[in-house]
């Protein structure tokens, strides 16, 4: 989304130039998994079989306990009958293969279990140290991680690759912590240890690191998708977080941005290159976040959703080749299943200018993207410090200061008319934003409806 902005001097923004909105933010059906204990990683497959880890303890600290579904998030129980050990799920394949590891301390058996209904039956792949050794088993019953033979006494921690059942285990020649494999079988090294994600073409190939920009210097992946595309995080001059997304097989780069925050992660890539994860600014604000195809035109994902605890979320986690999106809320513990049902009936685009006093001009524009015209429109948003807003044209603008564990000025827009937006058509408002403190003011959170719809919101 391209703009352009005329500033004079002591006023608001004179002229902006918006582009008409073509994609489209999706409705979504929203399924509540149900889990007893707070969610600490979900994943999915292409039928909307979800597998992840619920945990009665801090952070990944038991007790702990796996879970899968049936398609489409039904029927959610626990992948193990005995919980006396904790047990952590890393992946689900088409094929219903679950890769899960159950244990304590430093020994830990690394499964793949049965497919189908009830009690399944569960292969050990590999011995490891750590519950963390878990890599990810590909569509065709292929796993990677990090671990010793199942047919072995030893809990170690070489990376290897192996068959579902354990046989043809192979220690992998390149450094540890491998995430997954291809169906071609490319290789994706997640590079949290030595700093760097790396791509093989092969079991027995070395390893290449991946293209980010000059000046980065920490450059970890979190996820991958079946045509080698990897997602994470690099580390450029701020230090901070921020999205990427490769092409095949690790080939490219591309970096998705912020929204406007201080940092963004990416944790998963459906084949069709669509990228999830979450932005926020390391403090009382983390939203998750969703991409069109090959990591463009990132958005809030949280300000699409309405959760049924009335919460919002944190994260996304998962997406499928449906387009279907595992997710959490941290601060509840609860994890969705988000299936798309329809696209949004509406686009907010968001524009600032930072002027040289550290005001900050703002254009916000309401898209109708459909055939019809929709009534009654309203936009709200955070600004992360006291702040007062001026020169408002285009809308009726009330203040009030944040409250609760949020910090900040509440801000909410509504209509001076009727709010009537003609089909096809978009309205704008500008102001001006001062921190009270004397620092740019920035938007921590910004959310809209139109005639009673969520609106898809574009950002920087």
């Amino acid at each position: 989304m391209k703009s352009a902005f005329r500033i004079a001097a002591g006023t608001a923004v004179l002229s902006t130039l918006f582009l008409t909105p073509v994609a489209h933010a999706a409705k979504w059906q929203v399924l509540d998994l149900g889990l007893e204990w707070s969610a600490t990683n979900v994943q999915l497959n292409n039928k909307g079989q979800v597998t992840g880890t619920q945990c009665g303890g801090v952070q990944l600290q038991p007790p702990c306990k796996a879970f899968v579904t049936d398609a489409n998030g039904a029927n959610r129980r626990d992948l193990y009958a005995d919980n006396t050990q904790s047990s952590y799920a890393a992946n689900i394949n088409d094929a219903g293969q679950v890769l899960s590891a159950r244990g304590a301390d430093n020994n830990w058996e690394q499964h793949v279990s049965t497919p189908g209904a009830g009690t399944p039956a569960f292969k050990t792949v590999a011995r490891s140290m750590y519950f963390y050794g878990l890599g990810q088993i590909n569509p065709k019953g292929v796993v990677v991680g990090d671990g010793s033979p199942a047919a072995g006494t030893t809990y170690g921690y070489d990376a290897y690759i192996a068959n579902a059942d354990g046989s043809g285990y192979a220690v992998l020649p390149n450094e540890m912590d491998p995430i997954g494999a291809t169906s071609t079988g490319v290789i994706v090294y997640s590079g949290v240890n030595n700093g760097w994600a790396s791509v093989a073409k092969s079991a027995t190939s070395p390893s290449v690191r991946l293209k980010a920009p000059a000046g980065t210097g920490f450059v970890p992946a979190y996820g991958m998708n079946d045509k080698g595309q990897v997602v994470g995080e690099y580390r450029p001059s701020d230090n901070m977080p921020h999205a990427y997304v490769t092409g095949a097989n690790g080939t490219g780069f591309t970096a998705i941005g912020t929204l406007g925050a201080k940092l963004s992660d990416a944790f998963g890539v459906n084949t069709n290159g669509v990228v999830v994860g979450d932005f926020g600014n390391n403090a009382d604000f983390w939203h998750a976040m969703i991409t069109d195809a090959g990591g463009k035109n990132p958005r809030d994902l949280a300000a699409e959703v309405t959760l049924p605890d009335g919460g919002y979320l944190t994260s996304a986690r998962g997406i499928n080749d449906k387009g279907q999106v595992v997710a959490v809320n941290y601060y509840s513990g609860h994890a969705y299943l988000l299936t798309p049902v329809g696209e949004s009936d509406c686009a907010v685009t968001y524009k600032r200018v930072v002027l040289s006093n550290k005001s900050v001009a703002t254009q916000v524009t309401v898209a109708n993207l459909t055939g019809a015209a929709l009534t009654g429109w309203g936009v709200n948003w955070r600004i992360d410090t006291p702040s007062k807003v001026s020169s408002v044209t285009g809308a009726k603008v009330t203040t009030a200061p944040a409250s609760g564990s949020y910090s900040g000025t509440v801000a909410s827009a509504a209509p001076t008319n009727g709010g009537k937006i003609a089909a096809n058509s978009q309205v704008s408002f500008s102001l001006l934003a001062t921190a009270l403190d004397g620092s740019v003011p920035t938007v921590a959170e910004i959310s809209a409806k139109l005639g009673g719809q969520v609106c898809k919101i574009i950002r920087p």
